[in-house]
């Protein structure tokens, strides 16, 4: 009986060690990402052609003509100001004149690759990862393109071009601030990444813990297997 039970008890889904998983998950993640770092090149005239496409659409839904913002190609081969981002305030004829330096490799690529190799890391079924990594682009994409209108936000507030009063024009260029430097820029996708890829069940599926059986699985099994509920000699 103590042997059927053991075996009911040791069923299921085999538990894996939190810390060795992290550690394996995190070195696949970094080989993606370094390899996705090393195709930089091929692919960077479609990413920049796609960020300033979508920052130009978004401009243009968000000011509505008062204002022109234009995302247009920079230096070739700069990888740090690939795209200058252009400003007039079409009543009052004021603009940049140099325009701002804006990289779709920093402010776009490295958050994108950074949701791909996490998300192809992770322990998961390959069906729920694919959704995963599906729908962490689209919100990442999307969160790249917001932080984009927040930062040329706070650059006409500073530019003086919109009015805003002080302390929300505090407000606005810390937040501004944090997109724009490098640990929001790398903590921005790790927060995607969790709340997309490691709900519904997945980090649960990464531990290999199982879920609750059904009511009375167990005890048929044991049953069964330890020979309980069977008929007594006596018995007809």
């Amino acid at each position: 009986m103590t042997k059927g039970s053991t075996a009911v008890a040791g069923g299921g889904a085999r538990r894996r060690d939190p810390l060795r998983m992290g550690l394996v998950l995190l070195a696949k993640a970094v080989a993606i990402y370094v390899v996705l770092m090393l195709l930089w090149r091929p692919v960077a005239p479609g990413v920049a052609w796609g960020f300033r496409g979508m920052c130009d659409v978004a401009a243009a839904g968000v000011y509505r003509g008062a204002i022109q913002i234009r995302y247009v190609p920079g230096a070739i081969g700069q990888r740090d100001a690939d795209t200058i981002v252009h400003y007039q305030d079409v009543k009052r004829r004021v603009g940049s004149a140099a325009g701002i330096n804006m990289s779709s490799w920093y402010y776009a690529y490295v958050p994108l690759s950074m949701i791909v190799a996490l998300t192809l890391a992770t322990p998961i079924a390959w069906s729920r990862r694919i959704r995963a990594l599906a729908l962490g682009l689209l919100v990442m994409g999307v969160v790249v393109v917001l932080g984009q209108m927040l930062m040329v936000y706070d650059e006409l507030v500073r530019a003086s071009v919109l009015k805003l009063g002080v302390p929300w024009r505090g407000t606005v260029h810390t937040s501004a601030t944090v997109v724009r430097e490098l640990p929001g820029s790398f903590f921005i996708p790790i927060v995607v990444y969790a709340l997309v890829a490691l709900g519904d069940g997945a980090l649960r599926e990464m531990l290999g813990v199982a879920g609750d059986p059904p009511a009375g699985a167990g005890g048929a099994l044991g049953s069964v297997r330890t020979g309980e509920g069977r008929p007594g000699r006596g018995s007809p």
